[in-house]
């Protein structure tokens, strides 16, 4: 085809990219890739594709929210037009390019996943969808149940989704349970799935997947590497955590400071305690043969761990919550300085600034400030995801690199992290016996450490060229 054939001589595409241009002929076409397999390049440039072959039709292109439909997918079909020499004029207002193909006015209508409902009452040729499967699952498959009514227009009518895997969610039930040929509803040739590798961008700087690994747990580097769907939403939450892997026998050093989590329960305070190490490790792919010592050697560097070393868990409330750690850290007649006191840098649930454990006037947040602590939290708290992704990249990643040790003495804190699991219904970790303390010491990892998810091949260079 020959818009195909045009894109392909104006710029390199990979070879998933390429499979994607090539094929107009299927209803419901996938792309799943790894994080830097050039997947917002990709979409805007199938989506100028289909723009060109339905001269006249209207076409859709979505994000899953607002502000990355403007910041990511809007640039990016910017550059595709202007690459294609395609008259088009931009509404900011609207989020409509209204282009020229053929001398017909052609419209690509931008919207976000999440306010699907206005695109019901558009007739279009194509829906071109990014990262569809970082929707919340139940708004991503409803808005494709609608939305694919919508294309009915045009000579190439096609429904392109594009995406990370985001585990078992809405790309997995679309080109996986409901593409079964045993099942009524099958259709040959009308769903088709195309996977991409992260390591097949053969345009990615030599440390980038290096780096990945080094940020993310197996099961998340099979997801966002490899493109594969894989559970991330089942079973064991820290199922990586072992109590002999992950232990240490690190104690308090006179006069250390301290990083305390702090989750706020009547009667289930939390308080998990830690302090920070910095050791030697070995560095990925240095290892070589040492004939003096006739061993394997490898170049070490530091790396700074978080280890768990005390905990408090079930104060009635704050208050004396706040007790039990000054009378033990900061004891009556104990000034900076001195062996027995340690500065408190604690790390709140977020909430505790609008709530009381207490019949006091003063929130839970602002008595903590009170009491001298140095209090980090912001506005509001991280999304759960991200921080269950943080914590269980800190206790393994993909190297092998454990970097969250817990002091066996802490008992609550191994117990919880053996023993949370997803709700198998909704998904979501379980609440009740095990969250309090999982919950404290997340507070903690993912203000010191947070693992910063991109939504988009967020990549500081070129991929393409």
């Amino acid at each position: 085809m020959s818009e195909v054939m045009e894109i392909r001589k104006q710029m390199p595409l990979l070879p998933h990219q390429m499979e994607l241009m090539m094929d107009t002929t299927t209803q419901i076409l996938g792309m799943c890739s790894g994080f830097g397999g050039g997947k917002s390049f990709s979409a805007a440039r199938k989506a100028v594709q289909l723009l060109l072959l339905n001269p006249g039709c209207d076409g859709i292109v979505t994000e899953p929210t607002y502000p990355l439909l403007t910041q990511i997918m809007v640039p990016e079909l910017k550059t595709a037009l202007e690459a294609f020499e395609v008259p088009y004029r931009y509404n900011k207002v609207e989020n409509i390019f209204y282009c020229v193909v053929e001398d017909q006015p052609t419209r690509i209508i931008c919207a976000s996943m999440e306010n699907y409902s206005r695109l019901i009452g558009i007739n279009a040729a194509w829906i071109v969808s990014d990262e569809f499967d970082t929707t919340k699952h139940e708004v991503a498959i409803e808005a494709f149940r609608k939305l694919i009514g919508r294309i009915r227009r045009g000579k190439v009518r096609q429904f392109v989704i594009v995406s990370t895997p985001e585990g078992y969610r809405a790309m997995y039930q679309i080109f996986v349970l409901e593409n079964n040929p045993r099942d009524p509803k099958y259709k040959a040739g009308q769903k088709r799935l195309i996977k991409a590798r992260t390591y097949d961008n053969h345009h990615l700087p030599a440390d980038y997947i290096e780096r990945m690994e080094s940020l993310y747990p197996g099961a998340h580097i099979k997801a966002y590497l490899n493109g594969e769907f894989t559970n991330l939403t089942q079973g064991s939450i820290y199922h990586e955590f072992s109590r002999e892997l992950n232990k240490c026998d690190t104690v308090v050093r006179p006069g250390e400071d301290l990083h305390i989590g702090q989750d706020f329960n009547v009667g289930k305070q939390a308080s998990c305690v830690c302090v920070k190490r910095i050791v030697m490790m070995p560095v990925a792919g240095t290892a070589y043969w040492d004939e003096l010592s006739n061993s394997v050697q490898c170049e070490m560097e530091p790396v700074e761990q978080l280890h768990v070393v005390d905990e408090f868990f079930g104060q009635l409330d704050t208050k004396a919550t706040i007790k039990a750690i000054q009378d033990k850290y900061q004891p009556e007649g104990s000034q900076a300085g001195d062996d027995n006191y340690h500065t408190i840098h604690i790390y709140p649930d977020a909430s505790g600034r609008n709530r009381k454990t207490n019949n006091a006037s003063t929130s839970d947040i602002a008595m903590l400030e009170e009491a001298g602590f140095y209090v980090h939290a912001g506005a509001s708290n991280p999304a759960v995801q991200d921080r269950i992704l943080s914590m269980n990249s800190l206790i393994n990643n993909a190297r092998n690199l454990r970097r969250l040790l817990v002091n066996p003495t802490c008992e609550t804190v191994t117990n919880c992290l053996e023993r949370q699991v997803y709700n198998e219904k909704t998904g979501e970790p379980e609440k009740g016996k095990h969250d309090h303390m999982n919950d404290a010491l997340g507070y903690v990892v993912n203000t010191l450490y947070p693992v910063l998810k991109p939504m988009h091949d967020d990549v500081d260079f070129d991929i393409y060229g």
